[in-house]
């Protein structure tokens, strides 16, 4: 005897509301998460419109590419652009404070140096 499965995807905003709208996967991403819904044509085309004007301006980047790992640091507050990280540490030599030339700076140290930056602007 043989048996038959069937998957059947349905759509993830119509799941509970009495309609099992046939819906396909739709990947995309935000923040570096990667998100994958099952969507109906009807709301499939609805995400496409809202992030067309996104989309239109946005960039492409490779996953993995430190370009992507970078912005996401600096999104998150893990480490102070390169450039910055630079800024404090010559900051930090002409005030006295003593960094390490290669590494991370420490969050207050990084702080001081934002504090002082506004306050001379």
């Amino acid at each position: 005897m043989a048996t038959n499965v069937t998957t059947l995807i349905t759509c993830d905003l119509e799941d509970g509301k009495g309609k099992a709208r046939p819906g396909e996967p739709v990947s995309f991403g935000i923040d570096g998460t990667a998100l994958e819904l099952d969507l109906c044509p009807k709301h499939r085309t609805a995400l496409e419109e809202a992030f067309a004007p996104y989309v239109e301006h946005g960039r492409r980047v490779r996953p993995g590419s430190g370009q992507a790992r970078q912005s996401q640091r600096a999104r998150t507050g893990q480490a102070p652009p390169p450039v910055q990280a630079a800024a404090v540490r010559a900051w930090a030599a002409a005030s006295g404070i003593t960094v390490s030339p290669k590494g991370r700076i420490a969050a207050g140290l990084v702080e001081r140096f934002e504090a002082e930056q506004q306050g001379t602007k």
